[in-house]
């Protein structure tokens, strides 16, 4: 979890992350991990070490808790210094090549769908699945939410059951606010992708 919220929000996000080790405790493969990221410099360094950890094996969901514009990307920490959609298309790009098309991001950002603006049909898909909004997000409705999702992807490791599970789809009754985007992959990715059964996630 990549928190670039401004200080006096953080908590939302540590509660966030604490959540998510109580929902996990079961599962000793799996690695819930905090970092704050309240600067472009933080969250790129962030985004290094998340990198560093693939390249030995791990296979990510990354959850983004920031603030988020349509346009100009992440808002983040007490500067407001706007991380662009675009600058984030590199790091997540590498990650997602060094996972062999495994990464999954969730957005816990208002308008964090788009973060596909810059994906191109030529170049290596930014990530697997991302789960984000194109509009303004609440936080009751935000946690309750990825509460149903992450709880019964660890207990299914599918992701079809997860979005079933917590609604989160573009056909949801519950939010319309709500999507799941799955990229275009190049013809690599979608080979290298049948060819691995994916059984491990950090």
């Amino acid at each position: 979890m990549l928190d670039g919220l401004p200080e006096s929000e953080s908590s939302n996000a540590k509660n966030a992350y604490n959540a998510l080790r109580d929902l996990s405790y079961r599962w000793s493969d799996l690695r819930i991990e905090y970092m704050r990221a309240d600067t472009t410099a933080g969250m790129k360094s962030a985004l290094g070490l998340i990198l560093a950890n693939v390249e030995s094996g791990c296979l990510p969901i990354i959850q983004f808790e920031c603030h988020g514009d349509a346009l100009r990307g992440f808002k983040l920490g007490d500067m407001g210094e706007f991380m662009s959609w675009t600058e984030l298309e590199v790091p997540l790009r590498k990650i997602n090549n060094a996972s062999k098309c495994n990464l999954g991001i969730v957005m816990a950002a208002c308008f964090g769908m788009f973060a596909i603006s810059p994906l191109k049909i030529d170049r290596p898909s930014l990530f697997y699945f991302l789960i984000g909004s194109q509009d303004i997000l609440t936080v009751g409705e935000l946690r309750s939410q990825l509460r149903a999702f992450y709880g019964t992807l660890f207990e299914t490791a599918s992701l079809a059951a997860a979005m079933g599970k917590s609604r989160l789809s573009s056909n949801s009754t519950l939010s319309d606010s709500w999507l799941v985007r799955l990229p275009i992959m190049s013809a690599k990715d979608a080979w290298e992708r049948e060819r691995r059964n994916v059984s491990k996630i950090c």
